[in-house]
């Protein structure tokens, strides 16, 4: 290239930068008070710049100091509800942990962390709550639900929760102090409160498919026009003590896995402080069988067992144990929704008929059918996460974490410290099983509704035209 070449393009780079420098100075100058010294609108100019050249490529999230500044704020708005004396029950999930348990954690779940300068398009989490007379457990809940929004990022996150028929103060919780926090923090939410009262005549199942239901709506509203918007995971929660960590663990095992429905463990007490397997009526093993209660031995099926006992994930055929992950492809695109053993699942309690046949169905709980209905569906890989584990009452939430090992059992090897290393085990790939022929259901009876719900039978797994460990889209 010749002097004269070189010293024409430079002259019409110089040019270029100017003008480009012209428009954004006379923005500034626009915008901006006239009395500023030169020298910061010079400043401003660039950021304006900067600000918007990556504006276009990023949703508008806040920057991580704000978040956490949010944070704080709401988790002050939460502690509120508690009195002087009190404090937090799961105040361990973050106090008396180690350094390296701490390090651990935020390299794990580094992924799940909004970024402010994503390079991809962000993960959307919807959150569903039911919530009935949950007043003790409401300010630890809450807690650790915005903890965890604000690693997800609270622009990517959607709460709905729907209470019904409470006789204590968690309506009112609800409506004021969840719902100043979940704002402050910067968190999308709907948050339905109902004082009609459960139907005499209504089945107990029709009734809390109904309420999961009213939980589910602004999922389906977002995704019809003029929204359109889908969301990535569905996570469901009781009314449990739980750990944000663990919450963040079940969305990076769906994640890893691939995995459709994906759980914890949930507990209750014998003998004073023994702790025992809840949830018998909805979680099945592999082979399609129910948990025993006895943590030592749950399962039937031997590669379970062998993985539960080195707490690692394992497959099953359903589970709910207090909280769920939810692949939302079946809510979406198979018109899945909680229902009972009824034809007509989606109708309100009050217009439902008791009278109305079965058509042979076991009349299983609401969770298990969302299971049945997922492995018809095509999306039959069911993961149990062994690490998590939660409860519904303090006491019960106390004797599984602050006193690990001292049961005197052999399952004290399933109780451990909160701050318990992550073994490389853990996040490898599980080997998925095609799953049971069949499963074992329980029907559930209630007296005072004319239908054939005192059932227990073998029922056989719908199959679908799709197979079920089909590579994840």
């Amino acid at each position: 290239m010749t002097p004269t070449r070189r010293a024409y393009l430079a002259l019409i780079a110089l040019l270029i930068f100017a003008s480009l420098y012209l428009v954004f100075y006379q923005r500034v100058q626009l915008d901006q008070p006239q009395d500023k010294p030169a020298d910061v609108k010079i400043e401003e100019t660039f950021n304006w710049f900067a600000d918007n050249a990556i504006r276009a490529n990023r949703p508008p999230s806040p920057s991580v100091t704000t978040v956490e500044e949010r944070l704080r704020v709401a988790e002050e708005i939460i502690r509120s509800i508690l009195s002087d004396s009190q404090d937090f029950i799961t105040r361990d999930c973050t106090d008396n942990v180690s350094d390296e348990y701490k390090q651990s954690v935020a390299l794990r779940y580094a992924n799940l962390s909004y970024a402010p300068f994503p390079t991809k398009k962000p993960r959307r989490y919807f959150f569903a709550l039911n919530l009935y007379d949950n007043e003790a457990v409401l300010p630890d809940l809450a807690l650790q639900l915005v903890r965890l929004i604000a690693h997800l990022g609270p622009s990517n996150v959607f709460v709905s929760v729907f209470e019904n028929g409470s006789t204590d103060r968690t309506p009112q919780l609800l409506q004021t102090t969840f719902a100043r926090a979940l704002k402050h923090l910067g968190a999308d939410h709907s948050i339905k409160t109902s004082t009609a009262p459960k139907p005499s005549k209504v089945h107990r199942i029709e009734y809390l498919a109904h309420a999961r239901n009213r939980a589910l709506e602004p999922l389906h509203i977002l995704a019809a026009p003029p929204y359109d918007l889908r969301y990535d995971h569905v996570l469901f929660i009781n009314d449990i003590f739980v750990c944000h960590n663990d919450l963040l663990e079940l969305l990076y095992q769906q994640r890893l896995q691939r995995s459709h429905i994906t759980c914890g463990l949930d507990y209750d007490l014998q003998w004073g402080d023994v702790p025992i397997f809840y949830d018998t009526w909805v979680a099945r093993d592999v082979k399609g069988l129910p948990f025993f209660k006895d943590p030592g031995r749950p399962l039937h099926s031997a590669p379970s067992m062998a993985r539960y006992q080195s707490n690692l994930p394992f497959q099953a055929y359903c589970c709910w144990n207090g909280v769920a992950v939810l692949d939302p492809t079946p809510l979406y695109d198979e018109d899945v929704r909680f229902r009972a053993a009824t034809p007509h699942p989606h109708k309100p309690p009050e217009e439902l008929s008791n009278t109305d046949a079965t058509g042979g169905e076991c009349g299983a709980s609401e969770c298990s059918l969302l299971c049945k209905d997922y492995w018809a569906s095509g999306h039959g890989r069911v993961l149990v996460v062994s690490r998590v584990k939660v409860a519904y009452e303090a006491h019960v939430y106390k004797a599984l974490h602050e006193r690990p090992g001292k049961f005197g059992l052999p399952a004290d090897g399933q109780f451990w410290p909160r701050d318990r290393k992550f073994e490389e085990e853990e996040g490898r790939m599980i080997e998925w099983d095609k799953g049971p022929d069949a499963q074992f259901c329980i029907g559930y009876h209630e007296k005072t509704v004319l239908a054939p719900w005192e059932q227990v039978m073998w029922e056989d797994v719908p199959v679908s035209l799709e197979d079920p460990l089909r590579p994840a889209d």
